[in-house]
């Protein structure tokens, strides 16, 4: 099992939620050592946008590791090991597990791919838009990674929410992770 992954966070969003949002969400989800390592080169939107979606992608990898959801984002601590302008690789650790994290920076969108052990091959990723309405954006994504699966035929979800493709009625052994934020979807797959 690789554990994957991935978020993605529109960052046309990000200057509508305000300076009070920022903060809470700074004290919420980060630790004083997670945001003082972003103060050098980055904004705040853009700072707190990179974790929250590494932290994200981790989450989701984490439910596949221990087969429940953790919901306290503080338990999640990241560390960023290089950095450029457009991305970043990083470590999570949450309780026993070290996960790496890979995020991409666009003008448009952050995209954040975690796992427990990087694919040697057959990682396939797809970024998208979308309407920037939440009904669509759920249908959107599985519409984006079925076109790229053409094995599969159908995505469900496992009772700990976690998703997966299915073929005739059958689960396929491939691990598939989706994430939407406001006109951006995006999905990761191991072949």
């Amino acid at each position: 099992m690789i554990a994957l992954g991935n978020d993605v966070i529109d960052l046309a969003e990000t200057p509508r939620n305000g300076l009070r949002y920022y903060r809470r969400l700074q004290s919420y989800a980060f630790s004083a050592q997670e945001l003082e390592q972003f103060r050098l080169n980055r904004n705040l939107p853009e700072q707190l946008a990179i974790g929250w979606s590494v932290k994200e992608a981790a989450y989701k990898s984490v439910t596949k590791l221990i087969g429940r959801k953790q919901t306290v984002p503080k338990s999640f601590h990241f560390e960023v090991i290089s950095e450029t302008p457009n991305f970043l690789t990083s470590s999570v650790r949450f309780e026993d597990f070290i996960l790496q994290a890979e995020t991409s920076l666009t003008d448009f969108h952050v995209h954040s791919l975690c796992y427990l052990v990087r694919p040697r091959a057959g990682l396939v990723v797809g970024i998208g838009t979308t309407q920037p309405d939440y009904k669509n954006q759920s249908s959107d994504v599985r519409t984006l990674a079925l076109q790229a699966m053409t094995n599969a035929d159908r995505i469900r979800k496992s009772v700990d929410g976690v998703p997966y493709f299915e073929r005739g009625g059958k689960p396929l052994a491939t691990e598939l992770s989706l994430s939407h934020h406001g006109r951006w979807v995006a999905f990761a797959y191991q072949s």
